[in-house]
């Protein structure tokens, strides 16, 4: 029944387990009094690429966002070998951590302003194929900066997969 003390609590204990890049995941308004458990999930991945991205050739270069609008932004840059696959609407390079078990795939429009067109176009399968075509390519790579988050309701998603008791008042135990 404190739910400013509630979400402080939590907030504090992600903030620590995240080492501050997660500073805050739950609000006292998402807090109600017939609320008896929250179950949330933080994740905090931080890894080293294999090909490092060396701070002195970072320079200010132009980002595409839309048709109508380029932003100047910070940009990475590198060369090497990359896996690489090509099809008739993007690029793909994927960006392998250190340990190579993990690893971030990038997929780049042909077309500076075809970032909507990709988005509307890309499946599973789509994905699988470029991920099949990969191979090892000379590549010079220009790479903005970012950071990347999510959020997403849990209740929802537990609801639509069938545990839909949980989340009404008259028939959770």
């Amino acid at each position: 029944n404190r739910p400013s003390e509630s979400a402080d609590t939590i907030n504090d204990w992600v903030n620590r387990k995240t080492q501050g890049k997660i500073q805050s995941i739950i609000t006292p308004e998402q807090i109600s009094p017939q609320m008896k458990m929250i179950i949330l999930s933080a994740v905090f991945f931080r890894g080293n690429w294999v090909h490092r991205f060396e701070e002195g050739l970072t320079t200010t270069e132009p980002f595409y966002a839309k048709p109508e609008f380029t932003l100047q932004m910070k940009a990475m840059k590198n060369s090497g070998k990359f896996k690489y696959a090509r099809n008739e609407l993007c690029q793909a390079l994927e960006l392998p951590y250190e340990g190579n078990r993990l690893s971030m795939v990038a997929l780049i429009p042909n077309d500076i302003n075809g970032i909507k067109e990709l988005d509307e176009a890309i499946s599973a399968d789509m994905f699988t194929g470029l991920r099949k075509r990969m191979s090892p390519t000379e590549v010079s790579l220009v790479f903005p900066g970012f950071v990347m988050n999510y959020s997403a309701n849990l209740s929802e998603m537990l609801a639509t997969m069938g545990m839909t008791d949980a989340f009404d008042a008259a028939r959770a135990d």
